[in-house]
Parts: C-alpha cells; sequence; structure tokens
C-alpha cells in the first residue's frame, strides 16, 4: 500500500503542500482532499506551491494531479510552482516533457519569490 504524508500550511499569502512519500493513484485523491480542506470557504485566488522533495515515487495519477492543480491556480488567477529537489520527480518530468510546464525551485522560500507579485485585492 502506498503512503503520502501531507501537510497544508500557507505562507507569503500562498499556500504550501508538503508531500513525502508515494504520489500515485492510490494518494492523489488524498492530496486533493487535504488541499481543498486547507483553503478558508469563499477566500480569494491563492498562489500554490507544492514542496515535492520528500516524494519518492510519483506515477501518472501523481503528474495529473500536480496538472490539475496547475490549471486550477490559473484559473482562479494563481500560481503553482513547485519545489524541493527529487530526483525522481524530476526524471519524471523530463521524460514526461513537463519541466517547462513544472518547474521545479530548489526550495520553498525560492519558489515563493518567484511567485507573481499580487495586488492587496486579490
Amino acid at each position: 500500500m502506498d503512503d503520502l504524508a501531507i501537510e497544508c500550511t500557507e505562507r507569503g499569502g500562498a499556500a504550501v503542500l508538503t508531500l513525502a512519500g508515494s504520489l500515485s493513484f492510490d494518494t492523489a485523491d488524498d492530496a486533493r482532499d487535504a488541499l481543498r480542506r486547507s483553503r478558508p470557504a469563499g477566500g480569494p485566488p491563492r498562489d500554490l506551491v507544492v514542496d515535492v522533495g520528500g516524494l519518492e515515487f510519483i506515477d501518472s495519477a501523481g503528474v495529473q494531479l500536480l496538472l490539475d492543480l496547475r490549471a486550477r491556480a490559473a484559473g482562479r488567477g494563481g500560481a503553482l510552482l513547485l519545489a524541493g529537489h527529487s530526483g525522481f520527480v524530476t526524471r519524471v518530468l523530463d521524460l514526461t516533457g513537463l519541466q517547462d510546464a513544472l518547474p521545479v525551485h530548489p526550495t520553498v522560500e525560492d519558489a515563493l519569490g518567484h511567485l507573481p507579485a499580487r495586488d492587496a485585492g486579490g
């Protein structure tokens, strides 16, 4: 059975989703649900940083989750950035040609620094 540790926090006005273990068909919905529960109801559009540094495995369902989160963030006027070095994740993104669509920043702090500036109104 796949194990995925999930932590949702907020830093610098962005949601930070930290994942460790296996992001797969069996665990992708758990990550999606945890992120959904962490958002304030009716809150403003939010940027999202996903820390993938602790992932040891990612399959097509995990990649699809990242693409879905990217589309949802864009639909809210936000951005999705990945953070953390995981050789496995980087290799999968390279093999699938998604390294430009889902670039990985070295740290959460670096990813937060690359988010677009937001007005106080959202």
